[in-house]
């Protein structure tokens, strides 16, 4: 992941043991997509969609951050 590679291990390993956590990582690479792709206007959508989106993508982000944390404090 992009935003953390300093957790790139505990990334993998949480991708491998924690299903919550990668269906989490998932949506956010779909979401993270979306947002790039209206933003190099490859598509389209209105203000509305794409501002819950971006929104949605810092909701994920957060809690992939906590996960990470937690489980590099466990």
């Amino acid at each position: 992941m992009k935003e953390f590679p300093e957790h790139v291990d505990t990334i993998r390993h949480l991708k491998v043991a924690d299903e919550l956590f990668r269906k989490m990582f998932d949506e956010y690479h779909t979401v993270d997509d979306a947002v790039y792709r209206i933003e190099e206007e490859i598509d389209g959508a209105s203000d509305q969609q794409f501002d819950e989106l971006r929104l949605r993508r810092a909701q994920l982000k957060d809690q992939l951050y906590r996960a990470i944390r937690a489980a590099k404090a466990a």
